[in-house]
């Protein structure tokens, strides 16, 4: 199971390589229709924060996330969004 909290080498905490793979996952996803989200929350504690979606670029409905409960909507890691990318 992956847990999503602000040590989480899944998160963007200013590590360069994370923001290198989340660059090439959003390329891939834009490659398939889709748009990479990040949630917005900056409150450590909260489930959603360092979490991402993937969201349809025409319809705007979540394609890969938790559509429901604390995560709104979020609540992927990258390595997550990786592999929804690849199926």
């Amino acid at each position: 199971m992956t847990t999503n909290t602000p040590t989480d080498t899944n998160s963007i905490d200013g590590n360069p390589r994370d923001k290198v793979r989340e660059s090439r996952l959003r390329r891939l996803a834009a490659r398939q229709g889709l748009v990479l989200r990040r949630s917005r929350r900056r409150d450590g504690r909260s489930p959603a924060f360092g979490t991402y979606q993937l969201v349809d670029a025409q319809s705007d409905l979540i394609a890969a996330g938790d559509g429901h409960g604390p995560y709104e909507g979020f609540g992927l890691s990258l390595d997550d969004i990786q592999r929804a990318l690849k199926e």
